[in-house]
This record gives structure tokens, sequence and C-alpha cells, in this order.
């Protein structure tokens, strides 16, 4: 039975209409400055899905996905994994300016872990993206006016 497995998921879903949306997927472009270039076991790799007014993303360690040498995680702190640092996600060009509810959440509890209020425009185009071992969801609305 993987019901207990996609909880998080539906959590992290919960309440989203999609119908009706543009949404572009594409491979997120991240920075992590403080993971070193050569080292292997602190590499991230990440999903987007992006329409005019949200962001939903997915980051993860390269150890969780490679074809014969991956790494089973145990938890969302599981200490076998590097730290990744602070970094940051660039947001597609799709979504448009304004001021966002920024949500980081923990893909093993479906969790909010962390929320931020942040502002795109022409001249700011990233968000933070908070460090983490294993792997990363965030998601992107308008804020609350």
């Amino acid at each position: 039975n993987l019901y207990d497995c996609y909880l998080p998921v539906v959590e992290f879903m919960k309440d989203e209409d999609r119908r009706g949306k543009e949404y572009a997927s594409s491979r997120a472009t991240l920075d992590f400055p403080s993971a070193s270039a050569d080292d292997n076991r602190n590499r991230r790799r990440g999903l987007v899905l992006a329409a005019r007014d949200e962001m939903f993303a997915y980051i993860c360690n390269d150890l969780i996905d490679q074809n014969s040498a991956s790494v089973v995680a145990k938890g969302f702190d599981d200490e076998s994994f590097p730290e990744s640092g602070e970094g940051t996600l660039a947001m597609p060009d799709k979504v448009a300016d304004g001021q966002y509810r920024l949500e980081y959440w923990n893909t093993f509890t479906g969790k909010i872990m962390k929320t931020l209020i942040v502002t795109l425009d022409r001249r700011q185009r990233t968000v933070p993206v908070m460090s983490h071992r294993v792997d990363l969801a965030l998601k992107l609305k308008p804020a609350e006016k």
C-alpha cells in the first residue's frame, strides 16, 4: 500500500485549482553558492511548473535519482545527504511581477516549514531557497492584499 507515500503530495496540492491556467514546465535554474562545484554528493536539480500568478517547484539532491547509485532517504533531515546551504531559484519569465507568498514544504510530512513574502520585478527575478538536505518543495502564490 503506497497511499502513505503520497500524503505529502496530497497536502501540497490540497485546494489547488489548476483548471483554466496556462502552465509551463521547465528545469529549475538554481544557484547554491556554498556548494562546491566538484562535489558530486551536493549537486541539486529541480523542476518548475509556472503560470502567470503562481509557481510550484521541486528541488532535490542528485543522490536520490541516479540510475545505479541512488540513495534512499530516511527522512527530510537525513544526515547522509549534505546540506545545500542557502540558494536561489530563478523565476520563469511567465510569472508576473508582483508581491507573492513563498512557502517551503517538507516533502516527507506535507507541512509548511517556512513562509516569506517576496517581490518580483524586472530587477529581482530570484527567490531564496532555504538550506536542505534531501529535497524541498516550494509554492509561490499572490500575497494576500
